[in-house]
């Protein structure tokens, strides 16, 4: 790698009648808060084709890198028969597009915006057939995180279909989102208890999702009010919805019993699995009956407030069986000064993560780039915005790191914008319990911050991992 990367601007190569990869694009058929839906066509395809593009430019959020990196990791290592089939992709190093089968039908919230009034049988049709989906996607390693209405397609044969994998996380594949110290918390009115808290590897968040999703199909209305704020959020700990044999008379109590169940704030007092969650509903002989089964009034005051001091101080955690230490080299954290360019730095920091990595065969890598400034975006082209001027940082780490030794699945790259990078690159390491961090010379010859200390030694005093400097020879 002799020269900085340089990355085209996406409205130049991705726009209605151009070909990418042997795709046609076709018309734009959506226009979402992170990314552009055109149609596509593409010879030797006889499917209806998708191009889901991410948006970059003036005002974008940067994080609309992460969702679609993500959800082109996990779709493309995502095999399911309730997940749209990926025909083709590309990452943001060239002309960053996800090619899926097109779904025909509508989603379950433009049925509720049509006023559709769902019957208890289609609740529970509805309900096997979305825990026979999260039970596929489970299996094969993956939750969905971000389970709504509006990411549930039922198609013109009355299938069920799952989209929108932009916050889910794979067990084995690298978590974007938590790598960069996102939360990656989905839709307020559906998220999990422990999603507000940090946690992404725990299946039960969708079961909890899905019982949002079934109360709202059969009374019209959210068991929760829809809130962003964190203290809006929490109160989900301890507040109990209205039963919905109050707003919905004939639902059965075996229902009730399960869609308040997947309402459990505490996972461990939920339905344990998707495959249950699909029995029950099959098989509604087999639900245990409690109390609340029998509910048909508000909750009363005595038992809002018991239900307060009970869950008020829970603090979901991870689980308990997850080792506390690591005894081999795991995880690498590559830092790469993009903004100071270096091809012989570049080159000998290559070198030494490769060799690295012959010895330690099983390790990962995340590469990370901390700017420190990024131009005036005030009547900025797409290529000068600021989600540009990262989009094209971000093309370098990845150009940098498909010359290491280690599969691609096991390399992440992060751009972050930060005015103390060495704190910053601290926080990425022992947030992701990085064991090494290897740094470019450079960074240690002179301080990131006027009027700090070193930059190095504030890595090397706070980070709870080895650093190694990669110097290269005069």
């Amino acid at each position: 790698m002799d020269t900085p990367t340089y990355v085209k601007p996406i409205n130049e190569t991705l726009f209605e009648g151009n070909e990418i990869d042997g795709f046609i694009i076709g018309e734009k058929i959506h226009d979402g808060g992170m990314a552009h839906i055109f149609s596509a066509s593409k010879r030797g395809i006889d499917a209806s084709i998708v191009l889901k593009i991410p948006k970059v430019g003036p005002q974008q959020p940067i994080e609309s890198f992460i969702g679609f990196e993500t959800e082109l990791n996990v779709l493309s290592a995502l095999t399911s028969p309730f997940v749209p089939i990926v025909f083709g992709s590309s990452d943001i190093t060239e002309t960053p597009y996800l090619a899926l089968q097109r779904l025909s039908g509508h989603s379950l919230q433009e049925l509720l915006n049509q006023g559709k009034i769902f019957s208890v049988d289609e609740v529970v049709d509805l309900g096997i057939q979305l825990a026979t989906a999260l039970d596929s996607i489970h299996n094969a390693s993956v939750i969905h995180h971000d389970l709504k209405p509006d990411n549930v397609i039922i198609d013109e044969h009355s299938k069920l279909w799952l989209i929108d994998f932009g916050l889910a996380h794979h067990h084995f594949l690298p978590d974007l989102l938590t790598e960069q110290g996102q939360k990656g918390i989905g839709s307020a009115p559906y998220v999990a208890p422990e999603t507000i808290f940090g946690i992404r590897d725990d299946a039960r968040s969708d079961l909890f999702s899905a019982g949002v999703i079934l109360y709202e199909l059969l009374t019209g209305i959210l068991p929760f009010e829809e809130t962003h704020s964190l203290k809006g959020l929490k109160k989900r700990l301890w507040e109990i919805p209205l039963p919905p044999r109050k707003l919905r008379p004939e639902t059965p109590p075996w229902l009730q019993e399960v869609i308040l169940t997947c309402l459990e704030p505490k996972a461990i007092e939920r339905l344990q699995s998707a495959s249950q969650l699909r029995h029950f509903l099959k098989f509604p002989h087999s639900v245990y009956l409690t109390q609340r089964s029998a509910w048909v009034n508000a909750p009363s005051l005595k038992s809002q407030i018991f239900q307060y001091f009970k869950n008020i101080g829970y603090q979901p955690r991870l689980n308990a069986e997850k080792p506390k230490h690591n005894t081999s080299l795991h995880s690498i954290l590559v830092a790469l000064e993009t903004e100071a360019f270096d091809a012989k730095e570049f080159a000998f920091l290559e070198h030494t993560v490769n060799d690295i990595l012959r010895s330690h065969a099983h390790a990962r890598v995340i590469c990370i780039s901390a700017l420190t400034h990024l131009s005036d975006e005030i009547d900025a082209s797409e290529i000068d915005s600021h989600s540009g001027q990262v989009r094209a940082h971000l093309a370098q780490l990845k150009n940098w790191s498909a010359a290491l030794d280690c599969p691609a699945e096991r390399v992440t790259c992060h751009v972050i914008i930060t005015q103390d990078p060495a704190q910053k690159i601290v926080e990425f390491a022992n947030s992701n319990e990085v064991n090494l961090i290897i740094i470019g010379a450079s960074v240690t010859t002179r301080s990131l911050i006027p009027g700090k200390r070193s930059a190095m030694s504030t890595i090397v005093e706070n980070a709870r991992c080895s650093i190694m400097v990669a110097k290269p020879p005069h």
